[in-house]
């Protein structure tokens, strides 16, 4: 394992953006656009990053995409969405090793980063290793002749130290294989529009995929298939119902930093996307709270705060379908 010096960085353009004063950026906390890991997932935080430097204005409308709701089970899902704004995520699944070396080498050296995603549950530098079989971005920063930078909130020691880390090739491409790869960012300005009209064609989506298309009743659906069950068979599944549920929450909180910021919505809007945001919290903190305490009885507190989130968002989704926004 490498030692963690940071300092040959310095000299790298991109990643002198990575330090402020001195330290490393922190996901964990708000920037200036009000942008962090509670309302963005890996991909976006590694985006995020590389607008930073493109000098992207508005970051936040990258990520606003419409609500949408579906179960499987124990699985609560929304819908990946590209990205808004202009911007598009160039992926490319390479599988073999001396490719992916290439591409990775090249893109660093004329773009200065590129984008990585890989199956976490099988890459030991990720703390997702051996917990969740999902696909995880990095962003990769740096290339050296026997390995590359990633900065990552998501780090496993000892290949990070914080958020940046050092990984060897040869662990890198270790168990690489189909659906994992690279990416760079596009920019297409003709793809860009108004901050209202955006947010009128995603409002209007959202009341679609929430209201007409089911998602209010696949989530009441999810929450009474949640309820019927014992808590042994609950117990088990905790770790990935916060994962899910975190993932699931993200989308509102972004909604919510965007029309903070932009007052957007009236103060009964803004209200309702509180209290969207504060019952989806609710529903994180007492899913830790059984996760760190699985002898005490926390199912019916779960299923509360559930029952009220799902309140929240059809007292949301109404009022979008009634919103007539006005440049």
């Amino acid at each position: 394992m490498k030692d963690m010096d940071i300092s040959l960085l310095r000299d790298d353009s991109l990643a002198k953006s990575l330090f402020a004063n001195g330290q490393i950026t922190d996901w964990r906390y708000p920037d200036k656009h009000g942008l962090c890991n509670r309302n963005l997932d890996c991909k976006e935080l590694a985006v995020k990053e590389v607008l930073s430097w493109k000098g992207e204005p508005e970051p936040t409308r990258v990520f606003l995409h419409p609500w949408d709701c579906e179960h499987r089970g124990f699985l609560l899902r929304r819908t990946e969405y590209p990205l808004e704004h202009g911007w598009r995520v160039n992926s490319h699944a390479i599988s073999d090793r001396q490719p992916l070396i290439q591409f990775i080498t090249q893109a660093v050296q004329d773009e200065g980063y590129c984008l990585l995603y890989y199956k976490a549950f099988n890459k030991p530098f990720c703390s997702y290793y051996q917990r969740h079989d999902i696909i995880h971005w990095s962003l990769v920063i740096h290339c050296e002749e026997d390995g590359i930078w990633l900065f990552d909130d998501k780090g496993n020691h000892p290949y990070f130290s914080g958020s940046l880390g050092f990984v060897q090739w040869d662990h890198l491409v270790s168990e690489w294989g189909v659906g994992e790869g690279v990416a760079l960012l596009d920019y297409d300005p003709d793809r860009r529009e108004s901050s209202m009209s955006q947010l009128r064609r995603l409002s209007e989506f959202s009341v679609i995929g929430m209201a007409e298309q089911g998602g209010l009743h696949q989530l009441r659906t999810f929450i009474n298939e949640l309820s019927r069950k014992a808590p042994e068979e609950l117990i088990p599944e905790l770790e990935r119902m916060e994962f899910d549920v975190h993932y699931f929450r993200r989308l509102r909180e972004v909604w919510k930093s965007y029309a903070l910021q932009n007052n957007l919505f009236s103060d009964e809007g803004k209200n309702l996307l509180h209290s969207v945001c504060r019952m989806w919290s609710l529903v994180i903190g007492v899913i830790m709270k059984w996760r760190r305490q699985p002898h005490r009885e926390y199912q019916s507190v779960m299923i509360g705060h559930l029952y009220n989130a799902h309140e929240q968002e059809v007292r949301w989704i109404r009022y979008l379908s009634e919103w007539e926004g006005s440049e």
